[in-house]
């Protein structure tokens, strides 16, 4: 553990007033690395919200390795639950600090591990910029990220790599080691890993790494795949599904890129033309260019392109039409910058596989590699080469725990640029896979209708725009429901002679009266306390403990429209009669216990009325019954899960008899 980390633990043990679990950080995530601009800082968004209004929320930046310096303010009265800040940091390496204070009581933090301002770079080529498992990659430093895990698969039966052209999401952030994966084709920290630890060295600051490099991939595949044509894998005699590779490339600009920021994509293709396709100089130039262009224009932003001469190819003349092309390439396409000269690196290279390689006690081919590409990113590649930023950072208003399935409702969000931009809301599962687009409109709110999903499900919202590509930090995560209300907190505490109910609302769908609901059946209820909205969007009632074995409370919520919505019941047992019988008198029988799909009642002559209850209050509704002899048998559906469920008997002289029973199959 870091001395600072340290420092600050041992400070929270000596706070007793934190109440744990009351703030959720939506953003940054662990080891968020933003690209630095010309002034070496970086705009970093932090946002989240409280289950109570909170009157403070501070945050602080802890440099990794050295002291703390202080808190600062980020929000004050907090009365709607939902912050939303951005802090100018400058380059670096750090901890995140948040907490929350409600007067002088602090009631949670939260650290969020490992986020710094430094360089992005996204990888584009073929197999020697792709990397290759196995061949002498190192480990990098803990400031060198990457995102573990790949957007493709080797269909074995075709031999042809396959990937979803799908929109993407910042997930599984880790230290790029030897054998990691990089997101979203890359496979090991390659060189690119050692070239990153030199600019680590160097310039001090934290690295992230995008990786679409494609096996096989031709300058043609990439032109033909940016123009939403198929490309054709020469080498297998297939096409790669869904625009491939240029897909993979554009969504990891669009989804990815645009949130962190990018200094270049570094471009090392080549070999493939030389060796085995004729390709002139002019049509190598005008592929590259296309690409250039197309993702360019995608991107919204003129990024810098750093292209390596690379072909490494025993056909010495096509060799030297494919460096022509690339020499044209800067010459011509504004904004592109000279990579390393390669072929001089590792050549021929090892026959097995053709790729650069660390060779054990042999030629470092992957350092060489790195080293060569370190050399072209002087002082004055950095100066020249001007980063992108986003322009704006989109965040989504809290929503409500349930939102509703296949009924229309809004999404409301800020940081909107302008009128004109069509804003999309796309769907997420809860670990941020893409599952649809569900709305759009021209600004908040967004109209969206959630349909053709699994309703039991956990879900999150992105919005994104376009021309520039702009993407939301990700919203709080919701379930659907056939009805919904603009809750995220309804809470009832029992305690020996009273119950305490409390709830809070979301702002941006505030209610305009709350009225508590109660019931010893569940089917008529009345009302027992009402009240007005309030700015701090929260309220709670009190109430002494009922008499009645079953008692039931919800909320309803007349909306700003006028229209009504109630939330789910509460339930609340009186144990001490459900686990006897209201006339201790009547001798009854019930067994076994516990049972499985089937159920005995003895002691009792008839029965008026039978009803087996689950937990929470809901009555079972496909239970039989039937009386053999003097016995009454009771058989449960197949679908019934395990657990504790409770038994109504009413008789015929209207006595109850309750009696709880354990279902485990």
């Amino acid at each position: 553990m870091k001395t600072s980390r340290l420092w600050i633990f041992l400070l929270l043990l000596l706070f007793p007033c934190y109440v744990w679990g009351q703030m959720t950080i939506l953003h940054p995530i662990n080891r968020l690395i933003l690209q630095r601009n010309l002034s070496n800082q970086a705009d970093l968004v932090i946002t989240g919200y409280t289950n109570a209004a909170a009157t403070k929320i501070e945050y602080q930046l802890v440099e990794i390795g050295k002291p703390a310096k202080g808190w600062n303010i980020l929000a004050t009265n907090v009365l709607n639950h939902e912050f939303s800040g951005k802090v100018k940091v400058n380059a670096g390496f750090y901890d995140l600090y948040v907490r929350a204070w409600v007067n002088n009581t602090i009631i949670d933090e939260k650290i969020i591990e490992q986020i710094g301002v430094g360089e992005v770079f996204v990888i584009a080529g073929q197999s020697n910029a792709m990397g290759v498992q196995g061949l002498g990659s190192k480990d990098a430093s803990e400031k060198v990220i990457v995102i573990n895990d790949l957007n493709k698969y080797l269909d074995e039966k075709d031999n042809l790599t396959i990937a979803p052209n799908t929109p993407m999401v910042m997930h599984k952030m880790e230290r790029a080691l030897a054998n990691t994966n990089m997101y979203p084709s890359g496979e090991s920290a390659w060189l690119w890993g050692e070239l990153a630890d030199k600019i680590v060295q160097k310039y001090q600051v934290p690295v992230f790494l995008l990786n679409c490099g494609w096996a096989a991939a031709t300058s043609e595949n990439w032109s033909k795949s940016a123009n939403g044509e198929l490309a054709f894998n020469q080498y297998v005699n297939k096409n790669w599904p869904n625009q491939q590779p240029y897909a993979n490339f554009k969504n990891t600009l669009q989804y990815l890129a645009s949130h962190t920021g990018l200094r270049a994509v570094l471009w090392m293709q080549g070999e493939s033309d030389a060796s085995h396709n004729q390709t002139s100089a002019q049509n190598y130039e005008s592929n590259v260019k296309n690409v250039i262009e197309k993702s360019r224009q995608a991107f919204g932003y003129n990024m810098p392109w750093s292209i390596a001469r690379s072909t490494v190819s025993s056909r010495n003349e096509w060799a030297d039409l494919v460096i022509k092309g690339q020499n044209a390439i800067l010459k011509n396409v504004p904004n592109t910058f000279a990579g390393p000269e390669t072929d001089t690196i590792q050549n021929p290279r090892p026959i097995a596989h053709g790729h650069l390689e660390n060779i054990k006690n042999g030629i470092q081919g992957l350092t060489l590699a790195a080293t060569a590409w370190m050399r072209t990113m002087d002082t004055t590649f950095f100066k020249k080469a001007v980063p992108y930023q986003p322009q704006a950072t989109l965040v989504p208003r809290l929503l409500p725990t349930h939102l509703p399935f296949g009924r229309n409702f809004a999404v409301y969000f800020q940081g909107s640029t302008s009128q004109n931009k069509t804003y999309r809301v796309e769907l997420l599962d809860k670990d941020g896979k893409f599952v649809a687009q569900v709305g759009q409109g021209t600004n908040s709110p967004v109209t969206i209708n959630i349909q053709n999903v699994s309703p039991l499900e956990v879900y999150r919202l992105r919005i994104v725009s376009e021309a520039p590509f702009l993407q939301s930090t990700l919203s709080n995560t919701f379930t659907l429901s056939g009805s919904w209300t603009p809750l995220n907190q309804f809470t009832l505490v029992e305690k020996t002679d009273s119950l305490h109910l409390s709830w809070s609302y979301v702002e941006a769908y505030a209610p305009t009266k709350i009225t508590v609901q109660y019931s010893n059946n569940q089917q008529n209820f009345t009302d027992v306390y009402i009240e007005n909205a309030n700015s701090t969007l929260e309220g709670k009632w009190s109430v002494i403990r009922p008499k009645e074995v079953f008692a039931y409370y919800r909320l309803k919520l007349t909306l700003a429209d006028g229209s009504v919505v109630y939330t789910d019941t509460k339930l609340v047992i009186d144990y001490s009669q459900v686990l006897g019988v209201e006339n201790p008198s009547v001798s009854v029988k019930i067994f076994p216990n516990p049972a499985s799909t089937f159920l005995t009642i003895q002691g009792v002559n008839e029965v008026k009325q039978l009803q087996v209850f689950s937990s929470n209050g809901q009555e079972i509704i496909d239970i039989k019954s039937n009386r053999v002899g003097e016995e009454y048998w009771v058989e449960f559906p197949e679908t019934l899960q395990n657990g504790a469920y409770f038994l109504k008997l009413q008789l015929p002289n209207n006595q109850i008899i309750f009696s709880k029973v354990l279902i485990m199959k």
